[in-house]
């Protein structure tokens, strides 16, 4: 149970989607990998029942901590993919940050992930993280809250000494500017600090 005062960390949410029987739905925790520099998926377990002819059923419960990024795949229209990335906000609910299919939006959820965002650039519009809300709400989860195994945003409150300590390592990977998703395929120059 969560102190009083204190807002969970941790929630349980439903997935539900009703496809058809050989389109994908999965839901997805999505994190950096920062050795291949690119996304990651963990994939939650869902449950696919066969309904009528044509389509499936596929539901399923995942949980995840306040400021994880979720990527949800519903099926298919004839225009688009019915995939999504959503941020879980401090309200239990899960907000619609980028479309999967609006690659300025997917880049940017990437850059979150590998730390070089703050949660308040992620969204468009004028948002704030701690009161934000949407309609596909969690369940606190009860019991300890796992520990979170994303890199801290930029605008996170991180000590001096810390950040000294990360210098070295963020200087090497700021010369090397096709590791930035944005970067890839223009020339940039980039300025040293000191």
């Amino acid at each position: 149970m969560t102190a009083p005062g204190k807002s969970p960390t941790r929630f349980a949410f439903t997935f539900h989607a009703t496809v058809f029987r050989k389109d994908p739905a999965f839901v997805a925790r999505v994190t950096w990998d920062f050795t291949q520099q690119k996304i990651h998926r963990e994939h939650a377990p869902l449950e696919r029942k066969p309904k009528g002819r044509f389509h499936a059923e596929v539901s399923g419960t995942f949980t995840a901590s306040v400021g994880d990024i979720i990527e949800a795949h519903r099926g298919r229209t004839k225009e688009r993919d019915s995939r999504a990335f959503f941020l879980v906000a401090p309200s239990g609910t899960l907000i619609l940050v980028a479309f999967a299919d609006e690659l300025d939006d997917v880049i940017r959820v990437g850059n979150y992930l590998a730390g070089r965002l703050a949660v308040e650039d992620l969204g468009k519009g004028g948002w704030v993280f701690d009161k934000v809300r949407s309609d596909w709400n969690g369940e606190p989860v009860s019991g300890e809250p796992q520990q979170r195994q994303r890199t801290p945003s930029p605008s996170s409150s991180l000590s001096r000494d810390n950040m000294d300590h990360h210098k070295p390592d963020l200087l090497h990977e700021l010369s090397r500017p096709d590791t930035i998703p944005e970067a890839k395929g223009r020339h940039r120059r980039i300025r040293h600090p000191g």
